[in-house]
């Protein structure tokens, strides 16, 4: 019997709970064939089930509808999901599902895992989704679709902005940076948010910026980066795009379809980060900006490409230290004009101007003086030599010493190592040369006074701490779960 089926995929202890639901509290603990036999007996018609809905409140009663969507539900961010969903504070959410496990409507599985007995959600039957393949005209991804995010990504590397603890732009940014883009690009402020989410997420750690994670975003195709913004801030939508891309079509899914699909994906996905809290409708909208999809009357169209535009970096440095670079460009080496200068103005061209600030802020992002020529000799860029000259020696101001956190001090030339050497032979500082007019070693007890004098003498150094790589992530998976209730259909 079906009912006998349900039952007996429970856990001895499981069951208790769910005979609780019903009859109260167990007093004195028996066998559990008693209170298989006592649920059989008790639940055979629908309306028992339907008398323990009855206790809950509106809220409680669409939390286990949803639930019962999924054979089990990740419990990491659930309250944050939940809070995305129906617009409550992640707080309320949090007391209502522990709430509703205390009462046995709720059970979890090894701390990791929330699910609806099965005798309960089938209560809610899951009604299937299809996704229709669709013939679109549409296979090469226009650039300029997504030339705004990247510049917005470029005016975050040239700022060197905070973001909140969930990944959020600050107020005060959020009004300079809209008056920088606004008239151009036309997003809003969850649009903006979105892209920071994703700046936040995937190229800080720790407040330090991951440059080698930037470089290798920058050469992906304009296409790809689309893609990898989509999938880092919206996870749940992987299933979809990794089926549009492997038959190489689009596919069509009604919009109120598609509403309750997001909900269900969402729920089902195991998340690295706190979800980004959007409702569907923003989400859509931005996704229809950026080219991932179309609306169309009551559908919602996933557009699949079959390459990107390539747009040269067309750059140019005046002689007043401003960059000018076409904003659409896709080369892959763009992000250095925001850590070597800083973002001025945005429309179809880029202005960015190199500055005594911008050129500390390479340095304590990495980079150095040979990378800066490297990069004008390769867009073939003649600087006049006062600009050169003076590029040198801002490069030469701020990069004169780094101390490494403890006792290891690096002089950046052999200049300025001398320099350190004869302050030592003549008994001015106490250190010992690691490495001759490069590396010195400082006691712990001379660390102080060796650093005041470095002070009062006007010598410029940075302290330069181990740099902070984030944990290796496990790749995460499609939540299979999503194949019981989304068809992928070629009619």
């Amino acid at each position: 019997m079906p009912n006998e089926y349900k039952l007996n995929s429970l856990k001895d202890d499981e069951i208790l709970k769910l005979y609780e639901l019903f009859f109260g509290p167990v007093l004195m603990r028996r066998e559990t064939e008693f209170y298989l036999e006592s649920l059989k007996s008790f639940l055979n018609k629908d309306s028992s089930i339907e008398k323990v809905f009855n206790k809950l409140n509106a809220l409680e009663i669409e939390i286990i509808k949803l639930l019962s969507q999924l054979a089990q539900v990740p419990s990491e961010f659930l309250n944050e999901k939940l809070s995305i969903i129906f617009g409550e504070h992640p707080s309320l959410i949090g007391k209502m599902t522990q709430n509703l496990i205390a009462k046995n409507y709720i059970f979890t599985h090894d701390e990791k895992y929330f699910f609806i007995p099965e005798l309960l959600s089938r209560h809610y039957e899951k009604e299937g989704i299809t996704a229709v393949k669709v013939n679109t005209a549409e296979q090469i991804y226009n650039s300029e679709k997504f030339s705004d995010v990247i510049n917005i990504i470029i005016y975050f590397l040239s700022k060197g902005l905070k973001f909140s603890k969930s990944g959020g732009l600050y107020k005060k940014d959020f009004e300079t940076l809209s008056t920088v883009f606004c008239t151009s690009s036309g997003y809003l402020r969850d649009e903006y948010d979105i892209i920071g989410y994703f700046f936040s997420t995937s190229f800080i750690y720790e407040e330090e910026l991951q440059t080698e994670k930037i470089q290798d975003f920058f050469k992906l195709s304009q296409l790809d980066r689309m893609l990898t913004l989509t999938e880092n801030v919206f996870p749940y939508l992987k299933p979809i795009i990794s089926r549009i891309y492997a038959d190489k079509a689009s596919y069509k899914i009604n919009k109120n379809d598609l509403k309750m699909l997001f909900k269900i994906l969402l729920l089902a996905s195991v998340l690295n980060h706190e979800p980004y809290r959007a409702d569907f409708d923003s989400i859509i909208d931005f996704l229809t900006k950026i080219g991932l999809c179309r609306v169309e009357n009551d559908d919602i169209i996933f557009v699949y490409y079959e390459s990107s535009n390539v747009l040269p970096m067309e750059l140019k440095i005046t002689n007043n230290f401003a960059i000018y670079t076409n904003s659409c460009n896709t080369d892959s080496d763009y992000y250095l004009c925001a850590l070597f200068s800083e973002f001025i103005k945005y429309d179809k061209i880029t202005e960015l101007e190199i500055n005594d600030r911008s050129i500390c802020h390479a340095i304590q992002n990495g980079c150095t003086f040979e990378q800066f020529e490297d990069f004008i000799l390769q867009h073939s860029i003649n600087l006049g030599s006062n600009v050169s000259t003076t590029i040198k020696e801002w490069f030469s101001r701020h990069n004169s010493f780094f101390y490494v956190e403890g006792t290891v001090f690096f002089a950046e030339s052999r200049e300025k190592g001398k320099t350190i050497t004869r302050l030592i032979e003549n008994g001015t500082i106490k250190a010992f040369p690691v490495k001759k007019d490069s590396v010195f070693l400082i006691p712990d007890d001379q660390k102080e006074l060796f650093f005041s004098f470095m002070s009062r003498s006007n010598f410029t150094f940075f302290e330069k701490k181990p740099r902070k790589i984030p944990d290796k992530k496990i790749q995460l998976e499609e939540p299979t779960e999503y194949k019981t209730f989304l068809t992928f259909s070629s009619n």
